[in-house]
């Protein structure tokens, strides 16, 4: 079996419902084809982020990551390509923790690529049902600087590493009316969002596999 992690992240803001939290808790545990999932709720803090990444990678040690993020500004999922090595923050974090022009890893490189084939993955969620673009930027808060560690800690080893910005779902703007807090914008649907990570998940396994393989 492959050892998959998922990540998502805890609640913030004024946002009560976090989709890429309840994908991490949905994946823990599954087994899909040849891959062993376990799921992981990040903290929106700076500090403890980044202990919890260490942590994780270090006691799962997993051989393939896929981050996941909420970001309400995005129409459609969004495979990110490129992580910065700077921490920029307009928002605090859950702590109160506000970054300004930081590097995250200082004699790390400025910039790392995504280790997994974003285009691939665009086009698994869209011959599954969900609009999906590849993104060349992942802003600067939480979700760039939990990119960047994961693509950090692996580079010395095989770890593929991969982060993935969603909108907002129907649950999140169901929870909005609900609360008479009436906001226009686009959102999927979790149950065919979940079951195109699955695919996707199912899909990176495979190609792992078939590298491991041919190397022999």
């Amino acid at each position: 079996m492959i050892r998959v992690l998922v990540t998502g992240f805890e609640t913030f803001g004024d946002e009560p419902v976090n989709p890429s939290k309840e994908l991490a808790i949905k994946l823990d545990g599954q087994v899909l084809g040849r891959a062993q999932v376990y799921g992981y709720v990040l903290p929106v803090s700076y500090n403890r982020a980044k202990k919890a990444v260490k942590y994780i990678l270090e006691t799962i040690d997993p051989r393939i990551v896929l981050s996941f993020g909420l970001s309400p500004q995005r129409t459609v999922v969004s495979i990110e390509r490129i992580a910065l090595n700077y921490a920029h923050s307009r928002i605090p974090d859950n702590d109160g923790v506000f970054l300004s022009h930081a590097r995250i890893i200082n004699e790390g490189p400025i910039a790392l690529e995504s280790t997994i084939n974003t285009q691939r993955a665009r086009d698994i969620f869209i011959e599954n049902g969900i609009p999906a673009i590849v993104s060349y930027h992942a802003g600067t808060f939480l979700c760039n600087y939990v990119f960047y560690l994961m693509l950090y800690y692996s580079m010395v080893s095989e770890r593929k590493a991969g982060f993935i910005h969603i909108p907002y779902t129907h649950k999140n703007i169901i929870s909005m009316l609900r609360r008479n807090k009436i906001k226009t914008a686009p959102s999927i649907d979790e149950e065919k969002l979940l079951h195109a990570i699955r695919k996707l998940i199912i899909n990176l396994v495979e190609e792992e596999r078939l590298v491991s393989h041919n190397s022999k």
